[in-house]
């Protein structure tokens, strides 16, 4: 499956993305041009990715490609997407959760529509989304300033920081469903999700305060984790009961 390049009409194949160049921004060209130029490079065994430096400085961590596909696998599996989904790069490329986007769409065949990542990534966009990856800033916006765009997203994942209280009121009687994931660059991302919106599209309680009724640090409603290993400081870690706690436990300290 294809780009899609916002007010462009010709699709681009993936394989093609250095016909991106001079189409989009340098900067997240390269970005882009990078994760591809190893992903599709038969060569390389592993793919080098970089934390957001959110709870410290920026580190640099390697996974497998074998991880990369395992992570995907699960997700997509849990989530409900995969060949023909709709996404959009919201997040940039250089972190490892904008990779993953790209990865995930180019691994599972899906569109994948670029254009420019923002505070607001639904401004512009003129075409349905089916997948949506944001930040709980990036949802605040997009629910501010777009919201009819929001509301015909099929299904958001968010991540990257906690989700604030004052954000669980906009999730009721919401058509589409969201999520909110739990992860880290060792864990390729998403190790836990945990759906925000009922069957029903109506809003569950507060997760903040489910937690709190729970002794085990992963809770029922916390689906486990997505990879087999984590990579822990260069140490592959298995993934059992204990380590899973391990990671999950910051969230109800």
């Amino acid at each position: 499956m294809p780009f899609r390049i916002n007010n462009i009409a010709d699709l681009i194949p993936f394989q093609e993305y250095k016909m991106l160049a001079g189409i989009l921004d340098e900067a997240l060209y390269t970005d882009i041009a990078k994760v591809l130029d190893d992903w599709f490079d038969e060569a390389l065994t592993e793919l080098e990715f970089f934390s957001s430096g959110s709870t410290g400085q920026s580190k640099s961590i390697r996974h497998s490609k074998e991880s990369i596909r395992q992570a995907i696998s699960y997700s997509s599996k849990r989530l409900n997407y995969g060949r023909g989904t709709r996404s959009l790069l919201s997040l940039p490329v250089k972190y490892v959760a904008g990779s993953m986007i790209l990865l995930r769409a180019v691994i599972l065949e899906m569109e994948l529509c670029v254009d420019e990542i923002s505070g607001n990534p639904l401004n512009g966009i003129n075409y349905n989304i089916d997948f949506l990856a944001l930040t709980p800033f990036q949802f605040n916006q997009c629910f501010n300033f777009n919201f009819n765009k929001l509301k015909e997203v099929g299904t958001i994942l968010l991540g990257g920081a906690p989700v604030p209280a004052s954000l669980y009121s906009n999730f009721k009687d919401w058509g589409g469903k969201i999520y909110q994931s739990y992860g880290m660059t060792e864990t390729l991302t998403q190790t836990s999700f945990l759906r925000l919106t009922t069957q029903e599209g109506r809003s569950q309680e507060s997760p903040i305060k489910t937690m709190k009724k729970v002794k085990n640090p992963c809770p029922s409603e916390w689906w486990a984790c997505s990879v087999s290993y984590f990579n822990l400081n260069g140490i592959a870690v298995k993934q059992n009961s204990a380590s899973r706690k391990a990671f999950c436990k910051p969230l109800f300290s």
